[in-house]
């Protein structure tokens, strides 16, 4: 199923493929949305990536910031994906969380690809109630496809074989990674 056909199906049809395929969604609750996702047709030219920042643990530790982009089933409000970018402490880059549904495939991983540059597999490591989690530290050549590139796809499949592809629009994603950056 791709990402258009999710977007442009109805509910009925979104919660019955997902029940098909074996995945689950959170608890509309479960993730509070930090930005409003436009529809699929609406991403043209401005960034889709926020950049948040909260307080840290104690008041006296420093603010904790992250960028990040959600993906959202607009019928039924649902979170599809979520792409996370963190700080990494004594790292030069930062790091990616994807923040997956339930029923994901975590023997076969998820398959990113910028624009149409080779894939690689990125292991889903963990689960909660909120979903399934992968974390990649980002390389110095990932870092420069990601701010050079337009799209970056996440492919990965249920337990149950059936395949999704969520596009993510990498405008605006330079800017935003400077702003974490500098924070």
């Amino acid at each position: 199923m791709t990402f258009a056909e999710i977007v442009t199906g109805g509910r009925a049809a979104f919660l019955a493929t997902l029940l098909a395929a074996g995945l689950a969604l959170p608890a509309p609750g479960a993730l509070a949305q930090t930005t409003d996702r436009p529809s699929a047709t609406a991403e043209a030219a401005k960034s889709n990536w926020a950049v948040n920042c909260g307080a840290g643990e104690t008041a006296e530790a420093p603010l904790v910031c992250q960028m990040m982009q959600n993906v959202v089933v607009q019928e039924s409000n649902q979170r599809l994906l979520t792409v996370v970018i963190r700080p990494q402490k004594d790292s030069p880059n930062h790091t990616l969380t994807l923040a997956l549904p339930h029923g994901v495939d975590f023997l076969k991983g998820v398959a990113v690809a910028v624009d149409d540059k080779e894939a690689f597999t990125v292991p889903v490591q963990t689960s909660n109630p909120q979903g399934a989690f992968s974390n990649l530290p980002i390389s110095d050549e990932l870092l420069a496809e990601l701010k050079a590139g337009t799209t970056i796809t996440f492919n990965f499949q249920s337990v149950s074989g059936q395949s999704f592809s969520v596009p993510i629009s990498l405008a605006g994603f330079s800017t935003a990674y400077e702003k974490l950056t500098a924070s």
